[in-house]
């Protein structure tokens, strides 16, 4: 058709009845602002989003901001408005705000769209346009960055290492511990380094393996101690757990891991490992030296204590001595003996020293020694 007639035909069809009916079905509000008279105009469904009635006055929230907008968007709203007019943008004008409904104490959020009508000097005399209530977005969009801000404050004070990778090994995100611990100065610094850039061809070779067999078979590795090589600094250890990562619909998107240093805990436990080799060499040491004691012990204890006999008047008298010596460390404090006293008598001896081990078998050996110089004199 000619371009008259489609513009005829358009004027026939959306006629200002069927464009009142089309605005009261649409979720938007419209209103028209004549700047010069101060006037302004809502639809139902402005006065809806404001809260007011066809019956009350309604305040223009352009002249009378704080009357209906919150008063942190105020301002906000008043340069936004100003600085739209008096500029010569052929863009409409686009403001969110926090509108505050005049039949109560609620708030909704109102994205308010306008485009200027102009006088021949470029000065604006109306303004038209819609209100939008994206009250359900703008709640998602808090909420979700309040969830983002949440997540960021719980990974940024765990002292543990936490970041994600792609499915190229390549840091996608990652806390200040684990920039801390690869020595960058940001977390942003580690965006798409891998980590080859860090540990030596062994470590990573290593890491990689184990994250492409995650990302393949989906099955996690949990609590896996890893001795880490690096390329400028001594060797760590470190407590490694590595899941999938899955993006929103399901899709592989990389890894996370979760890193804890454990390094101190495994040089403790060497060091703990190695006292306790020292400590058993020094006590296999000391066992052959107390076996050596006690076969020395038992040496000089008499074998076989004889036995003494006397005839007198036809008359025989008889001593057997018989002894059990079992010491209840390897070597013991205990000695005994028996010896002749005179031509008839006999003497026995019995000692314990206290204490025990070998310092107390030495003074027993001590005390034989002094008693055999001794025995002849008994009477």
């Amino acid at each position: 058709m000619p371009p008259s007639r489609n513009r005829h035909s358009a004027q026939k069809v959306f006629t200002w009845d069927k464009i009142k009916m089309a605005l009261s079905a649409a979720e938007e509000g419209f209103y028209i602002w004549n700047i010069k008279t101060g006037v302004i105009h809502y639809t139902d469904r402005c006065l809806t989003m404001m809260g007011a009635s066809r019956k009350e006055k309604a305040p223009n929230i352009f002249t009378q901001p704080e009357l209906t907008i919150h008063e942190e968007d105020q301002a906000f709203f008043s340069q936004e408005v100003r600085r739209y007019l008096d500029g010569h943008s052929h863009m409409p004008m686009r403001i969110e705000i926090r509108m505050k409904k005049l039949n109560s104490k609620s708030w909704s959020w109102v994205r308010v769209n306008g485009i200027a009508r102009r006088d021949k000097q470029r000065r604006p005399v109306m303004l038209i346009g819609v209100w939008v209530n994206i009250t359900r977005r703008k709640t998602a969009e808090l909420r979700a960055a309040e969830d983002r801000d949440l997540f960021h404050t719980l990974i940024e004070h765990i002292p543990d290492s936490i970041y994600f990778k792609n499915r190229e090994s390549r840091f996608v995100l990652a806390n200040s511990a684990t920039a801390n611990k690869l020595g960058v100065p940001t977390p942003a610094d580690l965006t798409g380094r891998t980590d080859a850039y860090f540990f030596d061809k062994t470590m990573s070779d290593i890491s990689r393996n184990e994250e492409l067999d995650i990302m393949k078979t989906g099955r996690p590795i949990r609590a896996r101690l890893h001795h880490e090589t690096w390329l400028h600094r001594d060797d760590t250890w470190s407590q490694i757990s590595k899941f999938p990562w899955y993006g929103r619909n399901g899709d592989l998107k990389g890894i996370v891991g979760i890193s804890s240093d454990v390094t101190k805990l495994v040089k403790t436990e060497i060091k703990a490992r190695e006292t306790a080799r020292i400590l058993e060499e020094r006590n296999k040491s000391l066992e052959k030296e107390i076996d050596l004691a006690r076969e020395i012990q038992f040496a000089l204890l008499p074998y076989e204590l004889p036995s003494r006999s006397r005839t007198e008047h036809g008359v025989t008298r008889k001593a057997d001595f018989h002894h059990i010596f079992t010491p209840s460390e390897g070597v013991a404090g205990d000695w005994f003996d028996a010896f002749p006293v005179g031509d008839s008598g006999v003497g026995a001896i019995v000692c314990d020293v206290m204490g025990h081990g070998i310092r107390a078998a030495l003074i027993a050996s001590m005390l034989r020694g002094l008693m055999e110089q001794l025995s002849h004199l008994a009477d």
